[in-house]
């Protein structure tokens, strides 16, 4: 679908208190700490990240890294609704279930909640403010307060969690990763500036029309989801998909063609060869391969395994921005809705 590019609508400016924001998620950091020590002294064996939508894409970075790093706990990472229809069958005492809902009230996950209590396991929500139904129901409650930083809020929160669980359950040597945190913000907001021109190029290519594929590997394959369901779906009404790096020549590949997008979320750690191999292949069939590399993000007196492990956030953050960059260009608001709040769904 053609959109319309006659009429623009202003470029929304970049959070004036984004690094506050995050260092105020920084500053759970005992509270993160509590959640670890209470989990792992049930014993903690299994771990559910819970959502929809955007809420399940965010904790995809958390989710992989435990799978990586950890050899005593296992990860799942589920729909809301797909929890409670097909339960898991270790769901139980051992079992920490952390849900996200930016509202706090999304009907699937705020029942999901309800659902992990009734199985006697530890309950941990992420939103955007205290004194709502999912909030409510937790154990603990973990929070970002802020309306438009939402994807790198829930990240940073679970990023903090999974530090603490990795040193208290698996007794991993984390201090690196810890001592790295609080430059990310600052790190984060450098990189956002410095890709304000890349976003606004690769927006302005895909306001022109055509159907989108976005590609990523590995824990930054939420930035792919994010950005084909929420951002060019719902809230710009196009023809988008994600697709894993490493599945595109299995498929996906075929529809790559002249007038079609790619957009490549590229990391530098080593899930990078999948997203390259896709990059190399659709240059051939198309002139619209719009990359996004990590490679270009810099946390200052991290080792580069960890700012290779971190940057998953730093790409989520550019979907978000090109989803800015659309709506300045196709005058399409990220605020319009044909069905969501609308109808009965």
């Amino acid at each position: 679908m053609t959109q319309n590019t006659t009429v623009s609508l202003p470029l929304r400016p970049l959070e004036a208190d984004f690094i506050q924001t995050l260092e105020k998620v920084l500053g759970q950091k005992n509270a993160i700490a509590g959640i670890a020590e209470a989990a792992a002294s049930r014993p903690l064996k299994d771990i559910y990240f819970v959502g929809c939508g955007g809420s399940f894409s965010s904790s995809v970075h958390a989710h992989s890294l435990l799978c990586r790093h950890s050899k005593k706990l296992q990860a799942w990472n589920l729909n809301a609704a797909e929890f409670m229809a097909q339960p898991p069958a270790r769901l139980g005492a051992s079992s920490l279930v952390i849900l996200s809902s930016h509202s706090g009230a999304t009907p699937e996950t705020a029942q999901a909640a309800l659902f992990a209590k009734s199985y006697d396991a530890y309950v941990v929500s992420l939103s955007q403010e205290l004194n709502t139904p999912l909030a409510n129901t937790a154990d603990t409650a973990l929070v970002y307060y802020s309306p438009r930083t939402v994807t790198p809020g829930k990240q940073l929160l679970l990023l903090q969690l999974v530090i603490e669980l990795l040193e208290h359950v698996d007794n991993l040597d984390v201090s690196a990763w810890r001592d790295a945190l609080p430059a990310l913000p600052a790190a984060l907001q450098q990189y956002l500036d410095k890709q304000e021109a890349v976003g606004d190029a690769i927006a302005k290519s895909i306001a022109q029309g055509g159907d989108i594929y976005v590609t990523a590997a590995g824990a930054n394959y939420g930035a792919a989801y994010t950005l084909s369901y929420c951002y060019l779906m719902e809230m710009q009404w196009r023809n988008a998909t994600p697709v894993l790096a490493g599945d595109f020549c299995h498929g996906p590949f075929e529809m790559i063609l002249p007038g079609a997008h790619l957009v490549v979320f590229h990391a530098d750690d080593d899930s990078r060869a999948m997203t390259q191999r896709a990059i190399d292949f659709a240059r051939r069939y198309t002139e619209n391969v719009h990359v996004f590399d990590a490679a270009g993000f810099s946390l200052p007196g991290a080792a580069p395994e960890v700012k290779a492990r971190f940057a998953a956030i730093a790409l989520g953050l550019m979907g978000t921005r090109l989803a800015d960059h659309l709506e300045h260009h196709t005058g399409h608001s990220l605020d319009d809705r044909r069905y969501m709040y609308k109808v009965e769904y």
